[in-house]
């Protein structure tokens, strides 16, 4: 947001005028027709000036005062200022803040007018229905988001299912492994039978 330049003049500690400036250049100085005029004969005619640089920064410029500009206790030529600075001229202090210009937006409601206002309640804003509405109405405007890509998901090859055995090869596998000495017992007592049988024919 674009800062508003806010200054606070001084003497003694005491407050004698504050002023808020939306103007690019603040001319300080004992001139009438000066923005902050310090009547003393401390401050030279055209003493000061407060000037915009950029978007977000403002500089102090002496303007070849007889008794110079101070700023935070040390003389200047030109500085940048920044929020809280004390500048003294003469025998007065300018307290410098800066403030936000709320109808400056940079956001996607920047190009869009809306009659909704803000209220501070206790630090917070708050917002009636019939603006919350307008709100809703104003971002149902914007262009929508892009989708996210569709992710494909690859899955793996079926496997070939695996053939079973047989049930009666299962069962004669069983009888080979529960019934191996029985069945060496009978094979060597056939063994034998046939062998006698065919010595006595």
């Amino acid at each position: 947001m674009r800062p508003i330049l806010q200054l606070q003049v001084l003497l003694k500690g005491r407050q004698l005028k504050r002023q808020r400036f939306e103007r690019d250049t603040v001319q300080i100085g004992r001139h009438p027709k000066s923005d902050i005029v310090l009547d003393n004969p401390s401050v030279s005619w055209a003493h000061a000036m407060i000037e915009r640089v950029s978007h977000l920064s403002f500089r102090l410029r002496d303007l070849g005062s007889a008794n110079g500009t101070y700023l935070n206790e040390a003389r200047v030529e030109a500085a940048f200022l920044r929020d809280g600075d004390l500048i003294q001229v003469g025998k007065f202090t300018i307290l410098v803040n800066f403030d936000e210009d709320r109808r400056q937006h940079d956001g996607p409601f920047s190009q869009q007018t809306t009659d909704v206002t803000l209220e501070p309640v206790d630090s917070t804003f708050a917002l009636t229905t019939g603006e919350i509405r307008d709100l809703m109405a104003t971002a149902a405007t914007l262009p929508p988001a892009e989708s996210p890509p569709a992710i494909h998901v690859v899955q793996p090859p079926p496997q070939a299912p695996q053939p079973r055995p047989r049930a009666w090869s299962r069962y004669l596998v069983h009888i080979l492994e529960q019934e191996r000495g029985p069945l060496l017992l009978a094979f060597a007592v056939g063994l034998l039978l046939g062998f006698g049988l065919g010595r006595c024919v």
